[in-house]
């Protein structure tokens, strides 16, 4: 028993992988329709951060 989790824990490590492949050509979208409290505004912040660190990256 011991010995088919182990391994059901390794094939879920293996399949869950990041894929490798040129993204030059996607493009992130965002929808933003309302920004009116505190915790949307934190988001959107958030969100500038992370976008332009993945552009800086090419990602």
């Amino acid at each position: 028993m011991k010995k088919l989790f182990v391994l059901g824990a390794l094939a879920a490590m293996l399949a869950s992988g990041t894929a490798l492949a040129d993204t030059s050509g996607k493009k992130i979208a965002f929808s933003n329709n309302y920004a009116g409290n505190s915790w949307r505004q934190a988001m959107l912040d958030s969100y500038g951060i992370v976008t332009k660190k993945a552009v800086a990256d090419k990602v």
